[in-house]
């Protein structure tokens, strides 16, 4: 009968609780682990099958073998100065070049479809407005002046988060001669960016280019096929 003495204590407390007894309910604490995310090599996969076509845009738009760029080093977005996807490196990405038909000074669509930890997009979006804020008004290498601003992103079907910013480009450091316009927005899908940059001498119609319309269009043909086939 060594044990009895404990057994009867358990089956005293048991007896108190069960007769009246107030228990205090104990908070059940969960955490959701973060997502497993793919190998690198996969996600890069993943983003050259979603990358868009002239197909996927339509008649007049075609794929030319070169098209024509601003003279600013590879990851700057004004001289000495790095864009958003420079600043916060993606784990993959992939680009394609447009043009609105063959004949000159036809529009530019620049897509650049990258994927990204989900942890590192706060730091992306910082990097987005940390650009901006640095190439506000500058001199290109063409001897033109730019401005670049942030603008109230358009809604873009099919994206989870949009920002958007415009950039005019001048002929003269007044501001007063406008050359052309670059429209360009990052949407967001999931851990993926699309980040679209439309570039076209403004109609009579828009003398500022401030109307997004087309862009959105042409950025949500990316989006469709990203949130169609690519894994999350």
């Amino acid at each position: 009968m060594k044990n009895a003495a404990p057994i009867l204590l358990a089956l005293a407390l048991v007896t108190a609780t069960g007769c009246g007894g107030k228990s205090t309910p104990t908070a059940v604490v969960t955490t959701t682990p973060p997502p497993t995310l793919p190998p690198v090599a996969t996600d890069k996969a993943g983003v050259t099958a979603v990358i868009v076509t002239a197909a996927d845009l339509g008649a007049p738009w075609v794929q030319p073998k070169a098209v024509n760029r601003t003279k600013t080093t590879k990851g700057d977005l004004c001289p000495g100065k790095k864009e958003d996807f420079a600043r916060e490196v993606p784990r993959a990405s992939v680009n394609v070049q447009m043009t609105e038909g063959t004949k000159a000074g036809a529009a530019i669509a620049s897509y650049e479809v990258v994927a990204f930890d989900p942890a590192r997009l706060d730091a992306w979006r910082a990097a987005f407005a940390a650009a901006v804020a640095d190439c506000k008004a500058y001199q290109a290498i063409e001897k033109n002046y730019v401005t670049i601003e942030t603008v109230t992103a358009p809604a873009v079907a099919g994206a989870d988060e949009v920002l958007a910013r415009l950039e005019h480009v001048y002929a003269d450091a007044a501001h007063k001669q406008l050359s052309y316009v670059r429209q360009v927005l990052k949407c967001r899908v999931g851990r993926v960016v699309v980040s679209m940059e439309h570039a076209f001498i403004q109609p009579k119609t828009d003398p500022t280019g401030a109307d997004f319309a087309k862009t959105v269009g042409l950025a949500e043909k990316q989006v469709a096929k990203v949130k169609a086939s690519f894994a999350q």
